[in-house]
């Protein structure tokens, strides 16, 4: 009698029962990365926005307004809006405090300094500070703002 190939129950059962247990090891983890990628992706967007608008400053030798207006952080030149960024909603796990109206001069200086917090909700993501100085210059820290 010849012996047919494959798997029984048995061993079927088992190795569903081992990939189970590694999935439910590595779910966790995985939730925290993808949480941390987030945070990153509103830091940097954040960050690229602000230089957008220094360049374009520096670049038309005009006044740029950085101002948040309906859940969007938007980059202006007089009352045309030249870029826009959607904020994180209010019932996202991340939250970005301390947005105010920023003019910057032409020069790449801005007209006051500002501290911005990148908050995880979920504690998963240490706190991110973007400190614009009256320089212009753009500092991404852990430590809170001087």
């Amino acid at each position: 009698m010849r012996r047919q190939a494959g798997l029984t129950l048995l061993e079927l059962m088992v190795v569903v029962v081992i990939i189970a247990i590694t999935a439910s090891i590595a779910a966790p983890s995985f939730s925290s990365m993808i949480q941390q990628e987030r945070h990153a992706r509103v830091v940097n967007q954040l960050q690229a926005l602000y230089k957008y608008a220094r360049s374009e400053a520096t670049k038309r030798e005009q006044v740029i307004r950085l101002a948040t207006k309906n859940g969007q952080l938007q980059v202006l030149l007089d009352a045309q809006v030249l870029r826009q960024l959607a904020l994180p909603p209010e019932s996202s796990s991340i939250r970005v405090d301390g947005l105010a109206a920023l003019d910057i001069l032409p020069f790449g200086a801005v007209s006051s300094a500002l501290a911005i917090s990148v908050t995880d909700g979920r504690n998963l993501v240490p706190k991110r500070h973007l400190c614009v100085w009256l320089s212009g210059q753009l500092v991404v820290q852990e430590a809170a703002c001087a």
